[in-house]
């Protein structure tokens, strides 16, 4: 599967001042951790997306002079995904939950942690009302510290670029269940936690991974 050359989303509210001077600082942010340097450290970009049998209607080609349709079904049952992927070696974690709350918020961040027990993590996601901001939380697992993203910039992050690609696979269809639909949306995930130089093609060379990697 190639990546499409489109633009990340850009939010009308973004504050691109902010925006650079976050890209700036984050080095600073790293470096300013509590970090045991006897243990190796994981910087995540994290971030949810929802997923159900409402149809998610795109763009699709057709011949000149006909109109495409499409078949449409008004069922209002969502799932979800936690996501996070390694801006310098390449992992990647997804968690598929009923629903987004401080409690799977917790059992992801776990699930981090299960997956890699012998690192620090650091994750960077946005100020989401189920996303801690203060690694004191009770929700937050020892080990893990949390960075919150600039306001309405979603260009910030590359994760979004990847549920937009996972979203070209279940766009335009109907779906009979939410568990095929888990079914469908979990197969395409593992295209990416199984191959590496795909989550670094996404994320780039550019500010994160560079300051991660010097950090």
């Amino acid at each position: 599967m190639s990546l499409r050359s489109e633009p990340r989303p850009v939010h009308e509210k973004r504050n691109p001042i902010k925006a650079e001077k976050f890209k700036r600082s984050f080095y600073g942010k790293l470096k300013a951790f509590p970090l045991r340097k006897s243990l190796p450290v994981k910087v995540w970009l994290a971030d949810e997306s929802r997923y159900g049998l409402l149809p998610n209607l795109r763009r699709v080609w057709t011949l000149k002079g006909h109109r495409s349709h499409k078949l449409w079904q008004s069922k209002y049952t969502w799932s979800y995904c936690y996501g996070a992927l390694d801006i310098v070696d390449g992992e990647a974690v997804f968690i598929q939950t009923p629903s987004v709350n401080l409690d799977w918020t917790q059992a992801f961040l776990e699930q981090i942690k299960a997956e890699f027990p012998e690192q620090e993590h650091v994750v960077v996601w946005d100020g989401a009302g189920f996303h801690p901001s203060e690694d004191s939380h009770p929700k937050i697992p020892e080990g893990v510290h949390t960075i919150m993203l600039p306001a309405y910039s979603p260009e910030l992050n590359p994760i979004e670029k990847l549920w937009d690609l996972i979203q070209d696979h279940t766009a335009n269809k109907l779906w009979p269940s939410i568990e095929t639909l888990d079914q469908v949306v979990a197969a395409h995930l593992e295209d990416w936690w199984a191959d590496k130089r795909r989550v670094i093609k996404l994320v780039g060379n550019g500010w994160a991974r560079a300051s991660a990697n010097v950090s």
